[in-house]
């Protein structure tokens, strides 16, 4: 899976986050986040949530994920991990044309790559006050 969006660090365990009224609501897929007080989603049985405050959670930052292919640095257009392949853009023609991507609208240029031929690169920026220490 690709991870993109707002993610935190609650309990020693990352979750994605979603900023509420009354402070954060952790999102799990992991069952076993039952016990530690997760609620099933009504609407989704394979989704567990927590409200939480802000406070509790020991770090917060948005994730930006991009992938290395032939030596350059690509966002990632579409692709989620989902399937063994993502779409990558740029808006450089003369690198579009040297990787043969394809013109999609006026100056951008996507391309699909194989997952197994890119490294994926997770950007991490602090969010609500939260630093990250050299290990995030």
């Amino acid at each position: 899976m690709i991870k993109r969006g707002k993610y935190g660090i609650y309990k020693g365990s990352e979750y994605r986050i979603v900023e509420t009224n009354n402070g954060v609501e952790l999102i799990s897929k992991n069952e076993s986040d039952l016990l530690q007080g997760f609620i099933r989603d009504d609407w989704d049985g394979s989704i567990f949530c927590k409200d939480v405050q802000k406070n509790e959670l020991e770090l917060a930052y948005y994730i930006t994920p991009y992938v290395l292919y032939k030596g350059r640095k690509f966002g990632i257009a579409a692709g989620d991990g989902s399937t063994d392949s993502v779409i990558i853009g740029t808006t450089y023609k003369s690198e579009a044309d040297e990787l043969g991507m394809k013109n999609v609208n006026k100056s951008e240029y996507e391309m699909s790559v194989n997952l197994k031929d890119v490294e994926l690169i997770e950007e991490k920026k602090p969010i609500w006050g939260f630093t990250l220490d050299k290990e995030n």
